[in-house]
């Protein structure tokens, strides 16, 4: 194994901190015209600036027009060999030249970084538990290629624990630590779940069955994650977390 890249206690990391952190960047950002390479240099050396963090640009022609999508990587071959292992993936458009964040627009956005930052800090320690070995993707009947694919990914064990604390910090966010009402709200039949933009996508995932047997894990994960989301992170303690 190669020298340690640092020293970093990924557990002092906390959802409001992580939003605080980016959120200094609204006035080089909100209402400014800025090209993609522009955005993603500030975006690159703010993500530095919190720690051991990795981005990547990637242009894609399924991102809307003016938006900027924004997503996470966990490298265990990385991380087993000392190296920054945690990515952020910022999603761009091809044919835009410019981009004009809104205040709102941003806003959400320091939102979904600190998700997906915690989001893989949860992988982090799943595999580093686990000496890096992987869990087995889960094995779905869908009928369709795309809700296999889908569903293979999003039963995966990994995937609904570390879902499940970001649906928790969504959830907090509305209700508090209000189980009773967070429970009432996870049984809802209905398919309006604006509250939790990822609980909405599991369902829909996995056809709006509350029977599901991953629909019946996440609820449970989720309910368990909530003390953890008042706290603004996954874990108490940096156990695997700071080497």
């Amino acid at each position: 194994m190669s020298t340690v890249y640092n020293n970093f206690d990924w557990s002092k990391l906390n959802r409001k901190d992580i939003f605080d952190h980016f959120y200094l960047l609204k006035d080089k950002i909100v209402d400014k015209e800025l090209s993609q390479t522009s955005i993603y240099r500030i975006y690159k050396n703010h993500a530095r600036k919190l720690g051991p963090v990795i981005s990547k640009k990637i242009k894609s022609f399924n991102v809307d027009h003016g938006y900027i999508y924004i997503g996470g990587t966990y490298y265990p071959d990385k991380d087993e060999e000392c190296q920054p292992s945690i990515e952020l993936g910022f999603y761009f458009n091809p044919w835009d030249d410019k981009i004009r964040y809104s205040h709102k627009r941003f806003r959400r956005a320091c939102i979904i970084l600190a998700d997906t930052i915690l989001h893989e800090i949860v992988h982090m320690r799943q595999y580093r538990r686990r000496n890096f070995s992987s869990r087995p993707n889960y094995i779905s009947n869908a009928s369709t290629e795309q809700k296999k694919t889908d569903q293979s990914y999003m039963g995966n064990y990994d995937e609904i624990d570390a879902y499940g604390f970001n649906i928790a910090c969504e959830l907090h966010s509305h209700f508090n630590t209000n189980i009773s009402e967070i429970t009432k709200y996870l049984n809802q039949t209905n398919k309006n779940a604006k509250k939790s933009f990822t609980w909405k996508w599991y369902l829909k995932t996995f056809d709006y069955d509350h029977n599901h047997p991953v629909i019946r894990k996440l609820k449970t994960k989720i309910i368990k994650y909530i003390p953890s989301a008042k706290l603004g992170k996954p874990y108490k303690n940096n156990s695997y977390l700071w080497y």
